[in-house]
């Protein structure tokens, strides 16, 4: 009988222990929802749709993809990036551990001398100990012990605290997961941006270049008639003006080159000093590329996915700090040998064994578990409100994009009407000027007209380029 309610009195308790087990005093996490509009504002109708990887193909720019292929190599901020996962996925490892007893193995020696008036109570924790006689205790007594246990220490997760621990650590490390992805698109973004500017730069160059030879032939055209004494030398200081006008503006322009080459090299993790790369001149239109549904930006954007990662860490850490408001149950036991003498110490007779468990609650503790939790649901809206804020930067970054697109597209239409105006409009001034008409000034603002707008053209097929990798990046890659 006594067996009989033994065995159900186990399991009564085992079964107290699955269902204590199973609780927790966490509220269920859902993902945060955000309403989306059903369309882009400035959306256009587009032809190429964005590759699922490596994004910057869709340029079909050889020069392009090594710089990338390169970052991705020997950029160190990828490596930090890299660092941060591993160091996410040691601490969501730490909190597994939790989930399992801790064992630990301590084996010891004891000994301990006194006079034979010290009471030692001969509590020594050995097994079978016997008392001795009072004639048979000596004078100076000797007395040692040998341990060789194995320890067990189990703390059982009655309320999901330790499983709320492991929880956030996932989802740190997914954050941090998602963190690298941002680092692969940020570090992309910039190496094109900086390309097509240093692209836009060498076609400014070839403008420059174009005008300092047109305006070399005018200068010495313009001595020819100055020494000839058709026209007077202010003609020539004119012309002589606008030829250096020119060549200063190259200067101005290689040094900004020399700047994005530089640039261009650091985000490779190459030395400004030894690096260089071959390039072709900007002549080509960017493509068009696809967006998506706006919903999809919130998948697609790894931004996005790893600020809701963090939502969700903090939101697992409330259920830790609720935890601490309940008693923990934790149970210990020893395993082992233990004896005074050596010789015999793993000897069955010198076995040793112990079990038991504790329970443990705070009474009182002056309000801190309290704002523990308070301050973990506070760590929580602040996380959660910056992604709503993110999302609203997400969605004004994609039509940012779309619309500066649309009006560059327009402006470079514009432009290259200028751009065939103000070439007549030169032609025609020079003629008139060799013929007497006119003076040298209106040859001289005709120039000015035409390289201003030659300029401005290449800038702005520079800045599509530049328009259409922020699109991509605003839309996730």
């Amino acid at each position: 009988m006594r067996r009989k309610l033994s065995s159900q009195n186990s399991k009564i308790t085992f079964l107290l222990f699955l269902f204590l087990f199973s609780c927790s005093v966490n509220k269920h996490y859902h993902p945060p929802v955000v309403e989306v509009p059903n369309y882009w504002k400035w959306e256009e109708p587009q032809d190429n749709d964005l590759p699922d990887e490596n994004w910057w193909l869709i340029f079909h720019d050889e020069d392009l993809n090594y710089l990338i292929d390169l970052a991705l190599i020997q950029n160190p901020t990828l490596d930090e990036a890299l660092f941060r996962i591993g160091e996410a996925r040691a601490l969501a490892g730490i909190q597994y551990a939790n989930y399992y007893p801790q064992i630990s193995f301590e084996p010891n020696f004891f000994r301990q001398g006194s006079r034979s008036n010290t009471d030692f109570g001969f509590n020594l924790n050995i097994p079978n100990p016997q008392q001795p006689a009072a004639q048979d205790i000596p004078e100076r007594l000797l007395i040692s012990q040998y341990q060789v246990p194995f320890n067990l220490i189990y703390e059982i997760d009655l309320w999901g605290k330790y499983r709320s621990g492991y929880f956030a650590a996932v989802a740190r490390l997914q954050a941090a997961s998602e963190a690298y992805k941002v680092a692969i698109l940020m570090l992309t973004e910039e190496i094109a941006e900086t390309y097509f500017d240093l692209l836009t730069l060498d076609a400014e160059e070839k403008v420059l270049l174009e005008a300092i030879e047109v305006r070399q032939k005018q200068l010495d055209i313009v001595t020819a008639r100055f020494k000839a004494g058709i026209v007077s030398f202010d003609d020539q200081a004119k012309a002589e003006t606008e030829l250096m006008i020119a060549k200063a503006d190259v200067e101005t322009v290689k040094r900004d080159k020399a700047a994005r080459e530089n640039a261009i090299a650091v985000l490779v993790g190459e030395l400004p000093s030894t690096f260089c790369f071959n390039r072709e001149v900007l002549e080509r239109h960017p493509p068009l590329a696809s967006t998506v549904l706006p919903c999809q930006v919130l998948l697609r954007r790894p931004d996005l996915q790893e600020a809701e990662r963090n939502i969700r860490a903090f939101h697992d850490e409330i259920g830790v700090a609720y935890a601490e408001l309940f008693p923990s149950l934790t149970v210990n036991g020893q395993l082992g040998f233990a004896s005074a003498d050596r010789g015999n110490l793993f000897d069955w007779e010198s076995r040793l064994w112990s079990y038991g468990a504790a329970i443990f609650q705070s009474v009182f503790d002056a309000g801190r578990r309290q704002s523990n939790i308070q301050a973990a649901k506070a760590r929580y809206g602040a996380v959660f409100s910056a992604y709503r804020n993110q999302v609203l930067v997400a969605f004004q970054e994609v039509e940012d994009a779309l619309a500066t697109l649309k009006f560059l597209r327009e402006r470079q239409f514009y432009l290259e009407k200028a751009v065939a105006s103000a070439t007549t409009s030169r032609n025609l001034a020079q003629e008139r000027y060799l013929k007497g008409i006119v003076n040298y000034l209106e040859v001289v603002d005709a120039e000015r007209t035409l390289l201003d707008v030659a300029r401005q053209l290449k800038r702005a097929q520079g800045d599509r380029f530049i328009a259409t990798v922020r699109l991509i990046r605003a839309l996730g890659g």
